[in-house]
C-alpha cells in the first residue's frame, strides 16, 4: 500500500497539469479570427510552463505511472516548440500590423525581454552557487557554453530566441514590405542556426524544435487562408495529426533490429514536433482551454522557465538529495512558482525602466 500511495503521490502534478486542462474548457462557438488570439497566447504559454517543469522533474523522480514517461515522450520539447510557434507567430503579426514603426524600435523593445529577465536570474544563479560553495569564473561559463551547458539551466531556448531576434531585424530591412518572402527566409534561418549547433556538437535539443519559428511565421502570413481551409475540416485534421502523434510516441524507433542514426532520429523528431504543435493551434479553434490558472502561469512563464533548474538542483543536486519523491515535486513546483512571483515584477519593473531610458 505504501508503494502505490509512493507511485499515486509522485504522479499528482501530472494529474493537477490535467486538471487545469479541463477547467473551464468548452467548446468554441464564434469563428475564430486568428489562429492564436492574444489574450489566449498567454493560457498556451502557461500550459507549454508547466509542460517544462514537468519534463525536466520527471527523471530526477524515481516512481509514479505517469511522470517518469513525461520524459521519455519528450514532453519539454513539445512544450518549447509552441514557444518558438507563438514567437514566430507573434513577431510576424506584430510586424505586419505595425510595419516601419515595429522596425524601427524593433531590438530596443524584443531584446531587453530576453536579456533582462536572463541576466537577473544569471545574477542570482552565481549567487547561488557561491553561497553553496560552487565559484564559477568567466572561464568556466564559455568552456560549459562551448559544450552546449549554458550556465542559466535550460537557456539555450533564450540563446535561439536572441539569434532569431537578430535574424528577423535585418531580415524586416531586407524585406520591408514584402512579407510572404519572411516565412522563406525564416527557413534559412533555422537551417543556418541548426548547422551552427551540429557544427559546435551541441545535443539535438538545441536545434530540433527551433523550426517552429519559421512556421509560425508561415501561420501568421497566410492566417487568413488557413482557417477558411480549416473552416469544416479542423475536427478531421486534429483526428489525423493526433493519430500521427501517438504513433511517433509509441513508436520506438531503436526497436527495429539495427540502431538507427541520428539523421533519422531528427526527422522523426522535427515531424513529431511539427504534428504536436498544429495539432495545439488546429485544436484550439474548437475547444478553449483558458481559465485564470493557466493565464496566471502564463505571465510568469519566463521566470519559471529560468529558475526552475536552479530550484531542482538546490532539492536533489549536490548541495542536497531530498529521498521522497511526493515531498520534491510539492516543494520544487511550490519554490519555483513562489520565485518566479517574486522575480516577474522585478522583472517587469526592469523593463519599464529600459523602455523609459530608450525613448
Amino acid at each position: 500500500m505504501k508503494s502505490v500511495l509512493t507511485y499515486i503521490g509522485t504522479d499528482y502534478p501530472v494529474i493537477l497539469f490535467f486538471l487545469l486542462l479541463l477547467w473551464r474548457a468548452r467548446t468554441a462557438r464564434a469563428e475564430p479570427k486568428a489562429l492564436v488570439p492574444v489574450e489566449e497566447g498567454e493560457s498556451l504559454r502557461g500550459i507549454a510552463a508547466l509542460m517544462v517543469l514537468l519534463h525536466h522533474m520527471a527523471p530526477m523522480t524515481r516512481h509514479g505511472f505517469l511522470m517518469p514517461r513525461l520524459y521519455s515522450i519528450g514532453t519539454g520539447g513539445l512544450a518549447v516548440g509552441i514557444f518558438f510557434f507563438l514567437s514566430g507567430y507573434g513577431v510576424m503579426k506584430q510586424y505586419m500590423k505595425k510595419g516601419d514603426a515595429y522596425r524601427r524600435g524593433f531590438l530596443k523593445k524584443r531584446l531587453p525581454t530576453i536579456l533582462i529577465p536572463w541576466a537577473v536570474a544569471a545574477v542570482l544563479y552565481w549567487l547561488t552557487y557561491r553561497v553553496i560553495g560552487k565559484v564559477y569564473t568567466f572561464a568556466n561559463l564559455i568552456d560549459d557554453l562551448k559544450n552546449g551547458i549554458p550556465f542559466v539551466a535550460y537557456s539555450w531556448y533564450l540563446m535561439a530566441l536572441t539569434f532569431f531576434y537578430l535574424f528577423f531585424w535585418v531580415l524586416i530591412h531586407v524585406c520591408r514590405n514584402r512579407v510572404r518572402w519572411m516565412p522563406l527566409a525564416g527557413c534559412l534561418w533555422y537551417v543556418l542556426y541548426a548547422l551552427i549547433c551540429i557544427k559546435l556538437k551541441y545535443l539535438i535539443f538545441w536545434y530540433d524544435t527551433a523550426h517552429l519559428i519559421p512556421v509560425g511565421m508561415f501561420c501568421a502570413v497566410y492566417e487568413e487562408k488557413i482557417l477558411k481551409a480549416l473552416k469544416n475540416r479542423a475536427v478531421y485534421v486534429a483526428v489525423v495529426l493526433t493519430s500521427l502523434i501517438c504513433w511517433l510516441l509509441c513508436t520506438n524507433i531503436y526497436s527495429f533490429g539495427f540502431p538507427v542514426g541520428i539523421h533519422l532520429f531528427y526527422i522523426v523528431s522535427l515531424i513529431r514536433l511539427f504534428s504536436f504543435v498544429v495539432m495545439v493551434m488546429v485544436l484550439r479553434l474548437k475547444i478553449k482551454a483558458d481559465n485564470p490558472v493557466l493565464r496566471f502561469f502564463g505571465s510568469i512563464s519566463m521566470e519559471t522557465y529560468l529558475f526552475h533548474g536552479l530550484i531542482y538542483y538546490l532539492l536533489r543536486g549536490d548541495y542536497c538529495h531530498l529521498e521522497s519523491d511526493p515531498l520534491f515535486c510539492f516543494l520544487g513546483l511550490g519554490i519555483t512558482i513562489l520565485a518566479a512571483c517574486i522575480l516577474a515584477p522585478l522583472d517587469r519593473f526592469l523593463l519599464r525602466s529600459w523602455k523609459r531610458l530608450v525613448k
